[in-house]
């Protein structure tokens, strides 16, 4: 094991943490760890809480949204464009005692952030969505 990562996040990475990202657009996704849980922040500017869903469904986080064009009602064309628009989604798996715990969502200043708790890992194979609040 790596020094400075604790057991359960080094097991939450080598569990295949990210095992899928599908859409138009791959968010930047940052992970670290606090005593009580494990944090995951997904760079998401422009993306509007109602246009996002988290769902815990088993040892699944599945992270699902898109982000619409900005447009101007009186733009007849563009000269350039580089701000991806389109659907995205991550799907991270809950290993060992993220299993099953608590999940926190909020979304601020275009970050989407997701407060794990480190639980005992009792399971949960019932789907959930966890609710966004705006900061």
């Amino acid at each position: 094991m790596k020094r400075g990562v604790s057991k359960s996040l080094y097991y939450f990475f080598s569990a295949g943490m990210n095992r899928s990202e599908r859409g138009a657009w791959r968010p930047n996704m940052d992970i670290c760890e606090t005593a009580e849980h494990v944090v995951v922040s997904l760079e998401v500017p422009g993306v509007r809480p109602e246009d996002i869903a988290v769902i815990e469904h088993g040892d699944r986080l599945i992270i699902r949204g898109v982000r619409r064009p900005q447009t101007d009602p009186g733009t007849n064309h563009y000269h350039q464009i580089e701000m991806v628009c389109g659907e995205f989604e991550k799907e991270i798996l809950l290993a060992g005692p993220l299993r099953g715990a608590p999940v926190e969502a909020t979304l601020g200043l275009g970050i989407l952030s997701l407060r794990i708790g480190k639980s005992t890992g009792a399971r949960r194979d019932v789907e959930r969505t966890i609710i966004i609040e705006a900061k």
